[in-house]
């Protein structure tokens, strides 16, 4: 009794131990596998699950860590869900019937996990736009012709809260101690810039715009930069730029050829005393636009890609995040781009794609490329 009685208790042990090595070895390759020197990180969700993962690749772009986090709802197409500044990305997820759907979530870039969560109020449960200066957090939603902005500070905590009756308003961006957002305008109704203080969100001034409503702001040179066509009833593709010392808007054509047939603007990228952005057409054809702040004047390519959904700089490359929209595929790819060239060539293609084993349809909702 007292020899069986041992191997129960050696077999009790030796279970113990094989289990103690396997979760030690498990934590151990899990913290080997993530790398902060990561080279690029892509985001893909999914409509039809209430998932989003969190890829990251190493320089030869092979797949080293993911992290999946229970939101989704993002929209592939508009990055203003996504903002990095630091070490930290923020997001928030869109309209959904999911638990959370009010959250803006922390993510951070150092460890690739979930660090914070802050429930945001009711009203910001629709699409969702964001950005962020200095840690703080700026979020905006639209609901039933109104729009509801909140300030989120350094601690997580909803430090400010306005409604904006009967207006919609998109993206935003901070400059200085102000906050500028565009409305999207209805027929017969010229757009508008809003203005806001940027700690307690009180109205400014609000600017009436002779164009198209503005598509993706930037700031950039102390000015606010933003895209946008239709000036005079002229169909262009044109460049828009609000001095903030002179306070006036004014818009230059880079292209009348475009008219309004294109069916997406990337955001701009701000390098090397440039704006650069990507416009697709209906048909997905890409072309890139290189725009001299101190000049004026415009450079446009034509891409060896369709699809462009973002793009990125990184030494003297440029990356494109590229969402096949093809019937039945779920393929995203990254493209490399050499632009030391007279004309950007394409030297490498990357198929990132991770979630395609899967029953549902993943989508690109973002990238980052360090």
């Amino acid at each position: 009794m007292r020899k069986y009685n041992k191997l129960i208790l050696v077999g009790a042990l030796s279970v113990i131990l094989l289990f103690t090595l396997i979760y030690s070895s498990q934590i151990k390759n899990k913290t080997e596998v993530f790398n902060d020197d990561y080279s690029c990180m892509v985001i893909e969700t999914t409509q039809e699950k209430n998932r989003t993962v969190f890829s990251f690749y190493d320089e030869k772009f092979k797949l080293s860590y993911q992290n999946e986090i229970p939101y989704s709802e993002y929209v592939s197409a508009n990055i203003d869900r996504i903002c990095v500044e630091g070490d930290k990305l923020y997001c928030a997820p869109v309209d959904g019937d999911w638990e959370g759907k009010n959250d803006l979530l922390t993510i951070d870039l150092v460890n690739g996990m979930l660090v914070n969560k802050t429930h945001l109020p009711d009203e910001l449960d629709l699409d969702k736009y964001i950005t962020v200066k200095d840690g703080e957090v700026y979020v905006n939603s639209n609901v039933n012709g109104d729009s509801y902005i909140c300030k989120v500070d350094t601690e997580g905590s909803v430090a400010s809260y306005i409604k904006v009756d009967n207006e919609t308003l998109g993206e935003m961006v901070v400059e200085g101690d102000r906050l500028y957002s565009f409305n999207y305008s209805e027929d017969g109704e010229k757009p508008k810039l809003y203005i806001f203080g940027k700690n307690d969100l009180k109205k400014i001034g609000v600017i009436e715009m002779n164009c198209a409503d503005g598509l993706h702001p930037i700031v950039s040179d102390g000015n606010v930069f933003f895209l946008t066509n239709d000036i005079d009833n002229e169909k262009s593709l044109l460049i828009g730029k609000y001095n903030i010392k002179e306070n006036k808007i004014d818009c230059q054509k880079i292209d009348e050829s475009y008219g309004s047939g294109y069916s997406h603007l990337t955001q701009p990228v701000s390098a090397n005393g440039e704006l650069w952005f990507v416009a697709s057409t209906e048909e997905g054809l890409c072309s890139l636009y290189e725009y001299e702040l101190e000049t004026g004047e415009v450079k446009k390519s034509l891409m060896d890609s369709t699809n462009i959904i973002q793009i990125a700089f990184s030494g003297n490359n440029l990356y494109a995040l590229v969402d096949d929209e093809e019937e039945n595929t779920d393929r995203i790819y990254i493209q490399k781009y050499d632009i030391t060239r007279a004309e950007p060539a394409l030297i490498a293609q990357y198929n990132v794609t991770t979630q395609s084993k899967r029953k549902e349809l993943y989508y690109g909702a973002g990238f980052l490329k360090k």
